[in-house]
């Protein structure tokens, strides 16, 4: 009788076991690289932040984190945002500038 092939690519034909991953293969793998052991669950901060300081959509980091809101992501992690963290409050006094020059005011006489 042969193996069955596994949907999830797994040769034992099952889905991944976390616990079975991180106590066999992750924490030896932290220890042999001299890091600090830390639990597998804090990757999912450490994707949310680098895809938004890339500048990916939120929307679709909130997704991939399987929040049932945008909500939890902006309350998290908006500090992590360029868009959001940098500007201080600049960018809508630019804009607030721009759109209160009076018209013909860019233009030298």
């Amino acid at each position: 009788m042969g193996s069955r092939p596994s949907p999830h690519g797994l040769p034992n034909g099952g889905p991944l076991n976390i616990s079975n991953l991180t106590r066999r293969v992750y924490y030896p793998a932290l220890r042999r690289a001299e890091l600090i052991e830390r639990p597998l669950y804090n990757f999912r901060h450490t994707f949310a932040v680098f895809m938004l300081e890339a500048g990916e959509n939120p929307g679709w980091v909130s997704r991939q984190m399987r929040h049932t809101s945008a909500e939890l992501l902006w309350c998290r992690y908006a500090r992590w945002w360029p868009q959001v963290a940098r500007s201080g409050g600049s960018r809508v006094e630019k804009w607030w500038r721009e759109e209160m020059r009076p018209s013909g005011a860019d233009q030298v006489g």
